[in-house]
């Protein structure tokens, strides 16, 4: 095997090459820290940079089927503080800078602050940035969304019943097709529904359903739309938990500085549909199931919640792995019932693990988050980077500033008192980033009056029948030749081996049968 493909097997599988050898033995002592080991974790007072919690939206978001209100939290979310976007960005060339918010944890009783991001916009859309309210009993969030780039005319419905179904009814036609799900539309008086369909899935594109967005004023229909893979998407940064005094302080601002990897987060990632929020690392005690949280790979099981990224990589490994999710699951199993063994925090633990753990299986994939000047020049890291321009920062600065004002146009509208009982319209400002070349539009003939009430492009139901069945399926993913550079050939995110039963039976987890054993190794796709 070449180099170059076995330091690519060697970055996916390296935890499942180490478990032959080491099974995560959790029950040994770790090996001594290094004399002199260093404590710093590029973090300074004030500032804890996080090794879990939830991904920012416009990255990546678990589409919630039933329309559900976001839940109310007890406390007023701080002022958003003062960001600047990091030195590095992608090298892709569109990649914009998407400015982050409060979010509240848990855990804490507080708000975190969820870092910004470098995203790469689906083709045709802008991104609705997200605010919070004051609502009865406490304070809610209103959560951003992908829409069309070419309509600034928002079209608002009641709030839809609950979808009937929860997933396809029929086996899938191919090996090669994947299951859209349906959603109500609103025709003339009321609500009619339109069934799911399955359809063919496009290597290196993420399909998004149409799906209602909550709002103060009513529910936002959003089309569905194409998305890039996760490794294509861009820069997701860690989220920090500030000290009042850090960020209350004249002039703060915050340039994030570690990076989230996401050829690992999967391995540790979460869904939690009625917060319509991913989050990554260590939530796998029981007390996060009566939270809503929900692993990555299960949520479809009954939460009237689709999740694009498991649906993708079903489709994907269908044939080139088809014990993935029994992988994942038995991980999952492994990390529940050890809580020693799951991932840290935090970059402070995550740095005490890195040094004192040198011996442990896993201890590649508990990296889950680090300084982006480590991985300007890493083959391994999945994004290549650059380094920010002058121009390209005042830039980045200029649209944080749009955001602000854009977050509060958005609110004086939404937050207006509706009293007629159907739809109605209303004009949105303008979103800071829009992407104007058509021919990366995935939707060619969208209807730019107002959000499209069509089951998918360039479709528009007729009136409903209850015998009618309509399979007609999404508009092509764009062409590959017109899409943004890719930073690498497309990765695959392989997740290590389930670990393998040990003669040390107490120590491992019950009733857990040894992996299934594959011929070869994996190979990109091609």
């Amino acid at each position: 095997m070449q180099l170059a493909s076995l330091r690519l097997y060697f970055f996916w599988t390296t935890l499942g090459l180490l478990a032959l050898q080491a099974a995560i033995s959790c029950g040994q002592p770790p090996s001594p820290a290094p004399a002199g080991a260093p404590a710093a974790t590029g973090t300074v007072s004030g500032e804890d940079v996080l090794a879990r919690g939830p991904l920012h939206e416009a990255f990546a978001a678990p589409v919630n089927l039933s329309g559900a209100v976001p839940p109310i939290v007890p406390k007023r979310p701080p002022a958003p503080i003062g960001e600047a976007p990091s030195d590095y960005r992608p090298e892709t060339q569109g990649a914009v800078w998407i400015p982050g918010y409060w979010d509240w944890d848990d855990q804490r009783g507080d708000f975190i602050w969820i870092s910004g991001i470098w995203r790469n916009p689906p083709p045709g859309r802008q991104w609705v940035t997200g605010y919070w309210i004051q609502a009865a009993g406490g304070f809610q969030r209103t959560p951003g969304f992908w829409a069309p780039a070419d309509t600034d005319t928002v079209q608002y419905f009641p709030q839809p019943p609950v979808p009937p179904e929860e997933g396809p009814a029929t086996a899938a036609p191919s090996a090669d097709a994947f299951w859209s799900p349906g959603c109500y539309v609103w025709q003339g008086t009321q609500f009619v529904w339109t069934s799911g369909f399955w359809t063919a899935g496009q290597p290196g594109w993420v399909w998004t359903p149409r799906c209602y967005s909550w709002t103060p004023r009513r529910y936002v229909l959003v089309s569905g739309y194409w998305d890039y893979t996760l490794d294509q998407r861009g820069l997701a940064f860690a989220p920090v938990a500030f000290s009042p005094v850090v960020y209350s302080r004249p002039g703060f601002v915050y340039t994030p500085t570690v990076v989230i990897d996401p050829g690992i987060f999967t391995f540790y990632l979460f869904a939690r549909p009625a917060w319509c929020h991913y989050y990554f690392g260590d939530y796998f005690a029981e007390k996060f199931d009566r939270l809503g949280f929900f692993p990555w790979y299960r949520v479809a099981r009954g939460a009237f919640c689709y999740d694009p990224l498991f649906a993708y990589d079903r489709w994907f490994y269908a044939v080139r792995d088809p014990h993935w999710i029994e992988n994942l699951d038995r991980w999952h199993s492994y990390y529940r019932a050890h809580p020693e063994a799951r991932p840290p925090h935090d970059l402070a633990q995550q740095a005490k693990i890195a040094a004192l753990h040198t011996a442990r299986a896993d201890r590649r994939y508990l990296t889950i988050a680090q300084p982006i000047s480590k991985v300007v020049h890493s083959p391994d890291f999945p994004v290549r980077v650059t380094r920010l321009s002058a121009a390209e920062r005042a830039t980045a600065l200029n649209a944080v500033h749009s955001h602000r004002e854009f977050q509060t146009q958005r609110s004086r509208v939404e937050t207006t008192t509706v009293r007629t009982p159907g739809p109605g319209k209303a004009t949105q400002p303008r979103s800071p980033h829009v992407i104007a070349d058509a021919r990366t539009t995935p939707h060619a003939g969208h209807d730019a009056a107002h959000f499209s009430l069509g089951e998918r492009p360039g479709y528009t139901p007729p009136p409903p029948k209850k015998e009618l069945q309509v399979h007609k399926e999404p508009a092509k993913a764009p062409h590959p030749e017109i899409r943004k550079p890719e930073p690498h050939p497309q990765l695959v995110p392989r997740h290590p081996p389930a670990p393998n039963p040990a003669p040390a039976v107490h120590e491992r987890p019950e009733h857990n049968p040894p992996p299934a054993q594959h011929g070869e190794r994996e190979k990109k796709p091609g």
